[in-house]
């Protein structure tokens, strides 16, 4: 298929090799990705992806992939640790992709019903420096990366929270001893089929 995104299923591919549930995994990304472009992933799917794992795994770099598939002015970093105040809520207000490449793990942040307020677009209300409150539906979706379950950030250990989450658990460890591209030359065989990749 001249459409197909090879290069970003193969690298997706390395990323969860050996993994026996590795093409499901492949598909939620991209299912995910189509959803939060098309404005949909908070709206209708209502639940934050989670790349859970230790370093040397490939999560930076796919963060960075799915990220450069976004216009920038609809891409903002907004840690939930910090949606309990109003000027960090605000900046979700008008874009398609929040990521947070570095979840905090031990230090809890804002409660867990502005947590689930904001991933499933019900109201929430923020305010820009010098500006009025404004209350509006974060219609974004949420891309993640940690080391540990994202319960340690809230506090909360409910169903309702962990429902919430899609959690992908990335295995793979790359070492000196593993054969691996740079992160730019991945980067650049992505750019080259950027619109398979959004189609």
């Amino acid at each position: 298929n001249e459409l197909a995104p090879t290069a970003f299923i193969t690298f997706l591919s390395e990323l969860f090799e050996g993994d026996s549930d590795a093409v499901q995994k492949i598909v939620l990304i991209r299912q995910f990705i189509g959803m939060c472009l098309a404005g949909l992933a908070a709206v209708e799917g209502q639940k934050a992806l989670m790349l859970l794992g230790s370093g040397s795994n490939g999560k930076s770099v796919l963060i960075d992939i799915i990220t450069s598939l976004f216009a920038q002015r609809s891409v903002v970093s907004s840690s939930p640790s910090k949606w309990d105040n109003e000027y960090y809520v605000s900046l979700l207000q008008h874009a398609r992709l929040n990521v947070c490449s570095e979840l905090p793990e031990t230090t809890r942040g804002s409660g867990s019903d502005i947590m689930k307020q904001v991933i499933t677009a019900d109201f929430v209300t923020g305010r820009e420096v010098y500006g009025k409150p404004v209350s509006f539906r974060a219609t974004c979706g949420h891309i993640f990366a940690a080391n540990s379950l994202p319960a340690s950030v809230s506090g909360d250990y409910s169903h309702g929270f962990f429902r919430r989450w899609i959690i992908l658990e990335l295995k793979r460890q790359f070492g000196e001893d593993t054969p691996r591209r740079s992160s730019k030359e991945i980067l650049a065989s992505m750019q080259k089929e950027r619109g398979a990749i959004i189609i």
